[in-house]
């Protein structure tokens, strides 16, 4: 189990790597228009798109909280009715990022390695 949790964290930071370089190459197509943001505010939405990412690479252990698991069903209505101001006025970034985003080679053999050692510990419990 242990195996698993260390995978998941390293999954996890390998898509923060992502997101921010992906944010890094795009910044003003993606936030131009938002220019009541601060920093924090990016942080935040950085943070919400990772548990998106991650969640559409493996089973995530944890349940997601409502905004998060809306736009993982392809909820519009919920997604903005789930969303804070600051992510009110982010969805088209989450778009964005979500249909552009290129994973990295490294988290593309996490979020495999993550699923086969998952897909062991439950074939385990289930003996």
């Amino acid at each position: 189990m242990n195996n698993i949790n260390t995978t998941l964290i390293n999954l996890e930071n390998s898509i923060r790597t992502d997101v921010d370089k992906y944010i890094a190459a795009h910044t003003h197509e993606l936030f131009g228009h938002l220019h009541s943001l601060k920093y924090e505010d990016i942080d935040h939405i950085k943070y919400c798109l990772c548990q998106v990412l991650v969640r559409r690479l493996v089973k995530y252990p944890h349940s997601p909280g409502s905004f998060v698991k809306a736009i993982l069903d392809n909820d519009l209505m919920a997604t903005y009715g789930y969303a804070d101001d600051i992510n009110k006025k982010a969805i088209p970034v989450y778009v964005q990022v979500i249909y552009n985003i290129g994973y990295s080679r490294e988290t593309i053999e996490l979020s495999n390695q993550f699923n086969t050692l998952l897909a062991e510990a439950e074939k385990e419990s289930t003996n």
